[in-house]
């Protein structure tokens, strides 16, 4: 229902702003252990709910466990989603995932806008949005928390175009 799901998001905004208050002060508790990127990603897409639901998914054969805290990678993965189903136009919003050397690759593929390079340090900042000011739908702290849960975990978040148009988010991975 539309309260189920405005519940969802406001729960979502809030954990995300103490997410922001506990990256800034630098009180984040990590908790790394080997984990398997197949449960990290249905559990993030299971906590986005209808929001995720033509979201499609390829995990490469033998993809690596990365090493990280799972629950930070599940809210940070969820995050990246959200963003991309949100600006996301003409095609589903992809995720993949693929072993690269000691690292593993987690991409989210979108077919959105995209966002021009002399943009993509200002969008990882807290508080910023690209190219809209409507409000009703976020703050702008998806993508700093995601790219603050990567540092702190040893990974690191890239920003890249997509082919034929969009943005891919790419999670490097410790595994």
């Amino acid at each position: 229902t539309s309260v189920d799901h405005e519940t969802d998001r406001l729960n979502r905004l809030v954990g995300n702003l103490l997410d922001a208050s506990r990256l800034q002060i630098g009180a984040l508790a990590l908790q790394p252990r080997a984990a398997s990127v197949d449960e990290i990603v249905e559990a993030s897409l299971r906590s986005l709910g209808d929001e995720a639901a033509d979201v499609v998914v390829r995990i490469d054969d033998g993809v690596a466990e990365v090493f990280v805290d799972p629950t930070l990678l599940e809210r940070s993965l969820a995050n990246v989603v959200s963003n991309a189903v949100r600006h996301g136009r003409e095609a589903p919003v992809r995720v993949e995932a693929g072993s690269v050397g000691a690292t593993v690759h987690l991409r989210v593929v979108d077919r959105g806008p995209g966002i021009p390079v002399r943009a993509r340090e200002e969008v990882l900042a807290p508080f910023q949005r690209f190219g809209d000011t409507n409000t009703a739908d976020g703050v702008g702290l998806g993508l700093s928390i995601a790219q603050g849960f990567l540092d702190a975990m040893g990974g690191s978040l890239l920003l890249d175009d997509t082919p034929g148009g969009g943005l891919t988010v790419t999670m490097v991975l410790p595994a």
